[in-house]
């Protein structure tokens, strides 16, 4: 069993790409879910904290404090992150999979990258993401950048990656390189010694851009 840590910035592409590895087979524990999970149960411990130092437990309330105050954000995340971290070993442990993918948008931020033996970063242009972000409707440009701002840069994360999958292109694109990851972490045996899996993804996402292109 190969267990795969999806990560990448605020509004990068990495539930689509973590919805296409379970569409392909893959089992997926995404931490947010596993955030509003715990605070949706409003008289468990964790919520119960949460609510004293926060005075809500409202994800969108929670939010616009934690992303206006950088000491209330690193409060709040050492409230939640280590309940997370539990929650997905356990969920970890309950699976017989030749794929697990966890979906974690802080996985580096939390130092929780053991949690997975190979890392993917999803990226994507800022430009783009702005764009695709506020045509959902959700979020101001303001609020975004704030929350991009909030996490360790991008480029940072691909330096420590082992694979990175290029989400600027069309959807078709990005899963055709998910396609092509799911298929080489999912062979019986990976030799060790092999291809290098940074350069699968890159040859996976210049094979994308070469498609498109013809």
């Amino acid at each position: 069993m190969v267990i795969l840590g999806i990560t990448g910035t605020f509004g990068s592409g990495k539930s689509f790409v973590a919805k296409t590895f379970k569409e392909l087979g893959a089992k997926v524990l995404d931490a947010d879910e596993i955030v509003h999970t715990l605070l949706k149960s409003k008289d468990t411990p964790l919520a119960l904290k949460v609510k004293r130092n926060f005075g809500t437990v409202n994800r969108k309330k929670l939010g616009k404090i934690v992303f206006a105050n950088p000491q209330k954000r690193k409060q709040l995340e050492k409230i939640i992150h280590p309940e997370v971290i539990n929650r997905i070993k356990k969920g970890v442990s309950n699976i017989r999979s030749p794929l697990v993918v966890v979906e974690a948008p802080l996985l580096f931020e939390a130092r929780a990258t053991q949690l997975a033996d190979k890392i993917l970063v999803v990226s994507a242009k800022k430009n783009l993401i702005l764009k695709r972000m506020v045509s959902l409707g959700k979020f101001k440009k303001e609020e975004i950048l704030k929350r991009m701002k909030s996490q360790i840069p991008l480029q940072e994360k691909e330096r420590r990656a082992e694979l990175i999958i290029n989400n600027n292109g069309t959807k078709e694109e990005t899963r055709k390189q998910v396609k092509k990851i799911y298929q080489e972490l999912t062979r019986s045996v990976i030799p060790s010694g092999t291809r290098n899996l940074k350069e699968i993804a890159t040859s996976s996402a210049k094979d994308s851009v070469a498609d498109s292109s013809q």
